[in-house]
């Protein structure tokens, strides 16, 4: 459960082409499944990941845009994912793997995308 929110954000760069094309290549059924929602992404990160987020899965551009946004500066990651997925939890590890997880959070990910690409970086 621990990798749940990592792996919501690692499944919203992948879904949005900022996968590295190595690393993309290693697995194209796995992110077919996530793609057609076979697979929940903090399941994906768990199994197909080992639990692990590393820079060699996106691609320049995307880690980029998570150094502004997941571990940079910014560090809004974590207040979006609160703030944006429905319900009262204990702690982060209680928080769902589930798509309506992903979709709450994803407009919240899309938006802080635009914003960083309007600065040019």
């Amino acid at each position: 459960a621990a990798a749940t929110h990592i792996g919501m954000y690692v499944t919203w760069a992948l879904l949005t082409g900022l996968g590295d094309e190595a690393f993309v290549s290693l697995m194209p059924d796995r992110i077919d499944d996530l793609d057609v929602r076979r697979i929940t992404p903090g399941r994906f990160l768990f199994e197909d990941c080992d639990g692990k987020f590393v820079d060699t899965m996106l691609s320049d551009h995307g880690n980029a845009f998570t150094r502004w946004y997941y571990s940079g500066d910014m560090r809004q990651y974590l207040d979006d994912y609160f703030v944006s997925i429905p319900g009262r939890y204990p702690s982060l590890p209680h928080y769902p793997d589930t798509w309506a997880s992903f979709d709450a959070l994803r407009p919240a990910i899309d938006r802080r995308f635009d914003e960083w690409r309007a600065r040019g970086d």
